[in-house]
């Protein structure tokens, strides 16, 4: 009998120990790929038009599944402002957000952005890089996803998926075939900032002083204005 539940306590900590702690977003119902794209088109109800002017209030609906117990760190790094309210509400270019997850939690992370413009030709094109792993496994559980909200006004010029980039409101919009990194020189030849990329996504610059700056990416090098 002492030798069963021997044998039973080492099948129940090998059980643990294979159990892998997974985070998984979700666009509505819909699981998104890891390092995947999304879109959003602005819907009934986003927009109010009072003639001279409109507001909107967009609200994709943005998950983020954990299977496990433990602490979560979520980034969110974008083109504009944008608000994300985990337990506290955040409004920023970039955003770092830590919490407690229970286990088999799908947490709203209510993705939110909201303002006012001319027409609703001028409602920006937002880009958003979401980024979240477990604290203590980041190399095992990182996920990560680009979503581009309201892509049909043009507010954003496209990048085409040839290794290239383009300097956006508070950011660098790019786009690559595979891994690379993005460099940034000022004027005078120093380097500011490096940051790995890979596919589509923004790289925010807000932390850099508005002026014109040298960007690289592989062999191409050209000057952008960062605003």
């Amino acid at each position: 009998m002492k030798k069963f539940y021997l044998s039973l306590a080492a099948a129940l900590i090998c059980a643990s120990a294979s159990s892998a702690k997974e985070l998984t977003f979700y666009l509505g119902n819909n699981a998104i790929e890891n390092n995947g794209k999304v879109s959003y088109d602005l819907q009934a109800g986003d927009v109010d038009d009072f003639g001279d002017y409109v507001e909107y209030n967009i609200q994709p609906k943005l998950y983020l599944h954990a299977d496990l117990v433990g602490q979560v760190e979520v980034n969110v790094a974008s083109n504009h402002e944008v608000q994300v309210c985990i337990g506290s509400c955040v409004k920023d270019t970039d955003i770092t957000l830590s919490l407690n997850v229970q286990s088999n939690q799908k947490l709203d992370l209510q993705y939110h952005m909201f303002g006012n413009a001319d027409n609703v030709k001028d409602i920006p094109t937002y880009i958003s890089t979401f980024t979240a792993y477990y604290t203590n496994d980041k190399e095992n559980t990182k996920k990560s996803f680009t979503i581009t909200v309201n892509p049909g006004t043009g507010a954003v010029k496209g990048v085409a998926l040839t290794s290239d980039f383009a300097a956006i409101d508070g950011g660098i919009a790019y786009a690559v075939e595979s891994p690379a990194t993005l460099t940034i020189y000022s004027l005078t030849g120093r380097k500011v900032l490096a940051t790995k990329i890979n596919g589509t996504g923004t790289i925010s610059t807000s932390n850099l002083p508005t002026g014109v700056y040298l960007c690289q990416l592989n062999c191409k090098t050209k000057k952008i204005v960062l605003k």
